[in-house]
């Protein structure tokens, strides 16, 4: 039996074992333990889509005020996907949501696989690709309703294509490497530090002439123009009056100073995330697989890889602090472990015990990952339950929770009080309330203790009653 055959049968064997590791947690409500905010905006952008129709450069969302709001965001390939396959296939939507982030996210394990394939032995890029699959960030975004999957894919097309370019020396890989980079940026923008690493790779080809290739410039506009030019559409006032993606740059990384990127605090965050999100295993076989790029020189070009996301995670991570922007740094991981067995073990006996062992701490970390993560907040799911019960069907309600998961998850309108950052909205919490009802809130959610909940039910005693109380919330009707 050829290997290439064998190799393929072992990855096909790898895919199917994973999907089944995943496939009873495909129908979980979007409200999870882990990244509900993030989960139930894309979800009710898909919502929307299948209610309205699908317009990708006016995305919409349930939240903040009685109507929706159209909102510059990343290109929205995942809602838009999901809306085709169930309204195809009669799929539940989010099903048809998750199914799509794991289709994306095994393709991209096949550019991880064919990426270290270039670098080390077949068996040894396999096992690459199996810790990129387990590792437990990449594992639970893997089947996560937001768009790191399909980043994830054209992200490492785009490093795969980069590197046949400058393997082969062929130029269509470049502009095939270019168009999937344009994706990838235009779904997460951070993906564009890769960009670094491929102005260094020109660089180290053409030294100075790089600056006059024609190659080099359309690479550039091929892989940025599409970006530039739907994040400036999307960012004018007329497209969309909420600037998510202008915004998040403006409030967080343009405002940050060098001290917020190396303090104390930061460096705890970048820890405690790489030992909860990446593990230990993972951890220690990336250290020791970088010491071997260092060493050998048939390694050392993917060092402007490394330095590239290493900046990603050093600048945007640490400014944003999210684990989910942690991410693309998962190939590398992977790809340094790969290459510590390649080095070590490539001539020695018993190498497929040992990568056996390792892979055999990683699934016990999958199923600990998917025990902790995959799973719905009950306390969420309890409440949702209860308000979709108890307000007034189709009024927009407002509620003193800073995540719009529960606007999200009940698919209507809906405004977040209390927050006291909208410019256009009072600070005083009396005025708020009246500026809310004027906008055309009809119903409010006031859950204990979370916010100013006593507070808030003094002033709304003036302007409705109590429709509903338990011991999580109260629900007010404005009458």
């Amino acid at each position: 039996m050829k290997k290439s055959f064998k190799n393929t049968i072992l990855i096909s064997i790898i895919f199917l074992c994973f999907v089944l590791l995943l496939f009873d947690t495909l129908n979980n409500a979007p409200w999870e333990v882990l990244l509900s905010w993030r989960q139930s905006d894309t979800y009710s952008i898909a919502e929307i889509y299948k209610e309205e129709g699908i317009n990708l450069s006016k995305p919409k969302f349930f939240y903040d005020g009685a109507e929706k709001n159209i909102v510059q965001l990343e290109l929205q390939i995942l809602p838009a996907l999901g809306v085709l396959i169930s309204n195809i296939f009669k799929f539940d939507i989010i099903f048809s949501l998750r199914l799509i982030s794991v289709l994306f996210f095994l393709g991209s394990a096949i550019f991880m696989y064919l990426t270290a394939s270039l670098y080390m032995k077949s068996t040894f890029a396999i096992f690459s690709m199996a810790v990129y699959m387990l590792t437990p960030l990449s594992l639970f975004l893997s089947r996560a309703i937001m768009p790191e999957s399909a980043a994830l894919f054209f992200y490492l097309g785009g490093v795969y294509f980069i590197f046949m370019r400058f393997k082969t020396k062929k130029k269509s890989y470049a502009y095939i490497s270019a168009i999937f980079m344009a994706f990838a940026i235009l779904e997460k923008i951070p993906t564009a530090f890769f960009g670094l690493a491929v102005i260094f790779y020109y660089l180290k080809e053409k030294k100075l002439k790089a600056i006059k290739s024609v190659e080099f410039y359309l690479y550039g506009i091929i892989a940025l123009l599409p970006a530039i030019c739907y994040f400036g559409y999307t960012k004018v006032k007329s497209v969309s009056n909420q600037q998510f993606v202008s915004g998040i740059a403006n409030k967080h990384i343009f405002s940050a100073k060098l001290g917020d990127i190396f303090n104390i605090q930061t460096l705890k965050l970048h820890f405690n995330i790489f030992m909860e999100f990446f593990g230990i295993i993972v951890v220690i076989l990336a250290i020791f697989g970088f010491l071997f790029v260092l060493a050998e020189k048939k390694y050392r070009n993917l060092l402007p890889w490394i330095i590239s996301m290493a900046l990603e995670v050093l600048t945007i991570c640490a400014i944003i602090k999210f684990e989910y922007y942690y991410i693309f740094f998962v190939p590398v991981t992977a790809m340094l472990s790969g290459i510590i067995y390649n080095e070590i073990f490539k001539r020695r006996k018993g190498k497929y015990i040992l990568m056996s062992i390792a892979i055999a701490f990683l699934i016990i970390e999958a199923f600990m990952t998917k025990e902790k993560y995959m799973k719905v907040d009950e306390h969420l799911d309890h409440n949702i339950n209860t308000i979709r019960m108890h307000k007034d069907a189709d009024v927009p309600f407002g509620i003193n929770y800073a995540s719009p998961v529960y606007i999200d998850a009940l698919k209507t309108e809906g405004a977040r009080i209390g927050l006291n950052h909208f410019d256009n909205v009072p600070k005083d919490k009396t005025l708020e309330i009246e500026y809310w009802i004027d906008e055309g809130i009809k119903n409010f959610v006031l859950l204990k203790p979370w916010g100013s909940t006593e507070e808030f039910s003094k002033i709304l005693d003036n302007y409705g009653r109590i429709i509903y109380e338990d011991e999580n919330l109260f629900i007010y009707r404005i009458e």
